[in-house]
């Protein structure tokens, strides 16, 4: 009787997720494993990505609060004369030569 293909598939996929158990539990390094059990480490190393990809999904998460909202932007009133509009990110060392220039 002829195999099929995806019986052929099962027993590949037992056999690495065989090895890929055994080398897990020891000690080993997966080029070390690979040496004694006559295992190509390309193919291994191929096999251990992969794992478990086919039963993958993406599932939605709702977020409770928004990831980053800026800050209002400040206003910095300098006497009667100057309003300084003062957005995120601004460059404090920028600021901080501009009142010294508007105190003298």
């Amino acid at each position: 009787m002829k195999k099929t293909q995806s019986t052929d598939n099962e027993v590949r996929q037992k056999f690495w997720e065989h090895h890929l158990a055994q080398w897990q539990a020891g000690g080993l390094s997966q080029a070390e494993y690979c040496r004694r059990h006559g295992l190509s480490v390309k193919t291994f190393g191929y096999h251990k990505r992969t794992k478990g990809t086919d039963s993958l999904c993406l599932v939605e998460v709702p977020l409770a609060a928004p990831v980053c909202s800026l800050p209002k932007p400040l206003s910095l009133t300098v006497g009667s004369r100057y309003t300084i509009r003062i957005e995120a990110g601004f460059d404090a060392d920028t600021l901080r030569d501009l009142l010294e220039v508007l105190d003298r």
